[in-house]
């Protein structure tokens, strides 16, 4: 019963801190620019279990006030064909530090929802198991 608590304290504390760092980055890349994709990196992750999967991020270039910035996109796709060398996104980026930047409506949004969930999730079970 104790480590099931500890557990759901966890995923509360977890999704509180993604969406707090999303929200503040959210706040700090209020610049927006466009992006072209110049490529993309290969990501390799693997689980406990022992399987593997391959994500792709977009790699891309823009304008910050005269200077272009390439970076990679915190958003990810396990279909490789899903973005396409020339393919434009709308972004933000930080004024202070151009390398950071969120791609609007898509890294951000899903890092807040990702962390609410957690949220809800631990504080779902938080309740049940003290109900018991």
């Amino acid at each position: 019963m104790i480590v099931r608590i500890l557990v759901f304290i966890a995923l509360i504390a977890l999704g509180s801190w993604m969406a707090y760092t999303q929200l503040m980055k959210g706040r700090r890349c209020s610049q927006p620019a466009t992006a072209s994709i110049v490529g993309r990196e290969r990501k390799r992750t693997h689980s406990a279990r022992g399987r593997s999967s391959t994500h792709y991020a977009p790699v891309v270039e823009f304008d910050a006030f005269g200077q272009t910035i390439r970076a990679t996109a915190d958003v990810d796709s396990v279909f490789a064909g899903k973005y396409k060398d020339g393919d434009t996104l709308e972004i933000r980026f930080n004024p202070q530090k151009p390398e950071e930047f969120v791609v609007q409506g898509k890294s951000f949004r899903s890092g807040v929802l990702g962390g609410g969930f957690l949220v809800l999730i631990g504080i779902l079970g938080l309740i049940l198991s003290l109900k018991k």
